[in-house]
Formats: C-alpha cells, structure tokens, sequence
C-alpha cells in the first residue's frame, strides 16, 4: 500500500459506503479503502494489518456503530478501546449512529474531540464527512449524500442511484468488492461501479427474492398483528434486513423475525409504514430471560442476542413465546 490515508468503511450499507468514498475524495483519491464492520473492527489494528499500511498513515473511520458486544456475545467495546489506545497515530471518526454520551467521551478523549463527528440518527455519516472535509461547491459529494439519505429525484434514481444503491447492497458481505466499489464511488466512477457489478447484482436479487418466496408462508398471528418468521443459512446473513423485507411484502405481515442460523442472535424488523415499538418488544425478552441483551448494530431492525440460541432448537420457540406474552408493547 503506497497510499498515505486509509479509510475503514464500518458499516458496509450505502450511507457507509458513501462516507468512505467521499473520505477518500476528500484525500485527492489517494486513499487506501479497507472494509471492517464495526464488530470487527478491532481487528484492523492487529499487527499483521499495520505491517502492510506505510508508517504516519491518517486514519477515518466512516459509519461506525460502538457495539459492546457482537452478534455472537463476544465483547466488542473495551478490545476496540485498548487498541486505539495503543494506536497512536491521527485518526478522525465519522458516525450517523446514536452514541452514548460514556462512548463519546471515551473516544474522543483518545482521539481528540474535534476529530469526532457523531450523528446522533440526525445526520448521516456521509453528510459529516461532506460538511467536515469536502468543498461546499463539491456536486458530486452533495449527489451522493442525497444518495445515502434516499433523497434522490425519480430522474437520478432511474438513472443511476437505484443502480448504486443495489451495487452497494450485494456487495455487503464481500469485503473486497466492496473497497473496489467504494474506490470507483471515490474516483467519481459511478456508471462504472453500476456496469461492473451487475451480474452480481442480478444473481444477488434472485437469490434475496428466492429465499424470502420460500420462508413467506411461515406466518404467525400475535395478538392481532402478523408476523413472518424465517431462518438464515450462514450464506445469506448478511442480508437479513433485505430478505426479510421481501418476505414481509410476499406475505402480508407487518412483522419479521429472523433467526441466524449457527448463530445466537435474531433480528426483529417491521414495516416502515407500521409504526410499531419493535425495540420496546424485543427488549421485553431481555426483561423475562435472564441474560438476552440488545447488541445493537442492526440497521433497520432490532438485534437479540440469546445465549445457546444456535444449539438448543427450543429455544426459537421460547423466545417466540415471550414475544407474543408482550405483543402488547408493539403499540407502546
């Protein structure tokens, strides 16, 4: 790597992706991407990984989440703090996520204050990067965050921004096509990143529309609200959010509860329109079962982590169980 800038892309979503194009654009284009979501993130300062990077590289993270624990129960936080502590180097932070006021301080006492750039969920990482380092008559970077807040014309999506958004989202659990992506969105080659990808993105949709068909009919009725419920092959995890989606609209429900298989989390969701308390609802299994948490990280939905969840086959229907005792919470 010759480049003298990396940017870490922490959540590979397209307002992630976003944020580390622009990061990189911000650098003249001569930035290295790496892709390492934020439960793992920690693992870019492992030696092996320093060793490829040039000595008094800058550093920005784009789309962070600070998680205490992943998805597997494993802590999160305090590796990732030990390691900036021990990091030494220039570093600025960018995320659209909702902090902590303890995580905020935490980091910015090791990384400076003014190189923190927190959204709080009112702002997107990639518009703090565009106020924080690109030029305010930069198009380019204003068209992509538009891209990133969904807030393109019907014109811009049909032209390009429907294609970059399905680029951004079958590349989501390829690390390394998804820093190629993100490099293309850097140089301003949009068109190029679409053309590239689109086999990809094309077997990627058939396969989402595919599995959401299969796991449709699996419908409950919970107080009065349907719920659909699936399970996730290892393959297909990283698009929990997208297949289960599908699934809502196949069946009508208003509700998703998505169990990742070999895994001891599952993941809540509802339709935008429903308006439902789907975090107060999860939470009441954290409530009435000793030792579930909420890790968070999960975009567009609620993540569960359930202890032993990924090898007593009970245990779905337990916590399915609990769900339907507090459907009641779903309507605050």
């Amino acid at each position: 790597m010759s480049e003298e800038f990396a940017v870490i892309v922490c959540t590979p979503d397209v307002d992630g992706a976003v944020a580390g194009a622009l990061a990189g654009r911000a650098a003249a284009g001569r930035a290295e991407v790496l892709v390492f979501g934020s439960d793992v993130v920690a693992e870019f300062f492992r030696p092996e990984m320093q060793r490829k990077l040039p000595r008094g590289y800058d550093l920005a993270f784009c789309g962070h989440s600070l998680l205490a624990l992943d998805w597997d129960g494993r802590p999160v936080r305090p590796v990732l703090m030990d390691r900036l502590r021990a990091a030494g180097r220039p570093m600025r932070w960018f995320s659209g996520a909702r902090w902590a006021p303890e995580d905020r301080s935490a980091v910015a006492h090791l990384i400076g204050e003014g190189n923190l750039c927190v959204g709080d969920g009112a702002v997107t990482a990639s518009e703090l990067v565009r106020r924080t380092l690109c030029a305010p008559s930069d198009a380019y970077a204003e068209r992509l965050v538009r891209l990133a807040r969904d807030d393109l014309t019907g014109r811009e999506r049909r032209a390009w921004g429907d294609g970059a958004s399905r680029v951004l989202a079958a590349l989501r659990a390829d690390a390394e096509q998804m820093a190629a992506a993100v490099g293309l969105l850097m140089e301003e080659r949009d068109g190029e990143m679409i053309a590239r990808f689109d086999e990809a993105v094309r077997r990627w949709e058939e396969d989402t529309r595919t599995d959401a068909r299969r796991q449709a009919a699996n419908v409950r009725a919970m107080g009065g609200v349907r719920v659909v419920l699936l399970a996730l092959e290892p393959a297909r995890h990283a698009w929990w959010a997208e297949t289960s989606r599908c699934a809502r609209e196949e069946a009508g429900a208003e509700l998703s509860v998505c169990v990742l298989k070999g895994r001891p989390v599952l993941l809540a969701a509802a339709d935008e329109t429903a308006r439902l308390d789907v975090e107060g609802w999860i939470g009441y299994v954290t409530d009435m079962r000793p030792g579930c948490r909420l890790p968070g990280g999960a975009s567009g939905g609620v993540a569960l982590h359930v202890p032993g969840l990924e090898h007593d086959p009970r245990l779905p229907e337990e916590v399915l169980r609990l769900l339907e005792e507090g459907v009641h919470l779903l309507h605050g």
